[in-house]
């Protein structure tokens, strides 16, 4: 959901489920994608949201952030994606539909909603195909963050998604790698999974998992079971080729034994994602602390994908 035209220099905030990350990249001559700056901290989820504020400017000076205008990630209960196809439907009927499709979703009046929506690459609006996402939330969750980010200091341009920004910065960070074989791409946290399913190079189908159990160990069968049942959706209710692998990132703990079962229950091949290796770092003191800890390149994914966001 871009609030307006973004021309500014931007950081990437992710406030997730007890853990804050942020990312500051820039696109060198050469093409790269060079790390300026990252932070990465922990917080009470019982926090207020003042506190939750506070944490964040801590954050901010902790690693020396040049810029206060962000890309932030909305997450909600409520946050909801669909996949929508409309036969022979015009520029103007369009916006009306999708509208309808965001009321039924939510089950709430179009006046508590905030929505965007995104037409598949190659596909007009207006055309004999309209084919695309639909992104809706309440409009209350929406209001919470932006009140907490304008509370830390910062001024928010751009509300993505963590399964857009994950499934955007593999893009970015993997070009022409992608193949007409789908890929899920997952990034994990202690009760939630952002799911990014990429085919045709380009297309992004995305999904959010939640669950309740204490840890993400003890959530391992719910989260196999979520995410075949993703897959199969992906497969035969959108028609699409199977996916062919997953890639896991985000917080991984226990690497081998998630690929373990990910590989029992759903049989596909999986690997563990970090996506440091792609970038050039500036600085020896961030260089040496993210070399301090490995499992921080995995970590920072969703800010990444924030931060890259120009549009």
């Amino acid at each position: 959901m871009a609030l307006f035209s973004l021309t500014e220099d931007v950081a990437g905030i992710d406030i997730a489920d007890g853990t804050i990350t942020a990312s500051h990249v820039n696109r060198t001559g050469r093409g790269v994608v060079e790390l300026r700056h990252a932070g990465w901290t922990t917080y009470d989820p019982g926090i207020s949201d003042r506190g939750l504020a506070s944490a964040v400017r801590g954050l901010w000076r902790q690693c020396g952030m040049p810029t206060t205008t962000v890309c932030s990630c909305l997450r909600s209960h409520s946050l909801a994606f669909r996949h929508f196809k409309y036969e022979n439907i015009t520029s103007e009927e369009l916006a009306p539909a999708l509208w309808l499709q965001g009321e039924e979703t939510l089950q709430m009046p179009r006046r508590d909603i905030a929505m965007d929506w995104r037409l598949n690459p190659g596909t007009p609006s207006g055309g004999k195909t309209t084919e695309g996402l639909l992104l809706a939330a309440s409009k209350q969750a929406v209001d919470r963050q932006l009140d907490i980010l304008a509370m830390a200091g910062l001024y928010p341009v751009i509300l993505d998604v963590g399964s857009m920004a994950i499934g955007n910065l593999f893009l970015e960070l993997n070009p022409g790698s992608v193949p007409q074989e789908p890929l899920c791409l997952m990034s994990l946290s202690p009760h939630a999974a952002d799911v990014a399913i990429l085919c045709d190079r380009e297309r992004i189908y995305p999904h959010t998992i939640t669950f309740q159990a204490a840890t993400g160990q003890a959530s391992l069968p719910y989260l196999c079971e979520n995410i075949a049942d993703v897959l199969k959706h992906y497969q035969y209710k959108l028609r699409r080729d199977p996916v062919k692998r997953l890639v896991v990132t985000g917080q991984t703990p226990e690497p081998e034994r998630l690929s373990a079962a990910f590989q029992e229950r759903i049989g596909l091949p999986v690997d563990v994602w970090d996506p440091l290796p792609r970038l050039e770092v500036r600085g020896s003191g961030l260089a040496r602390r993210l070399a301090a800890d490995k499992s921080v390149g995995p970590l920072l994914a969703t800010s990444l994908g924030l931060a890259l966001r120009r549009d």
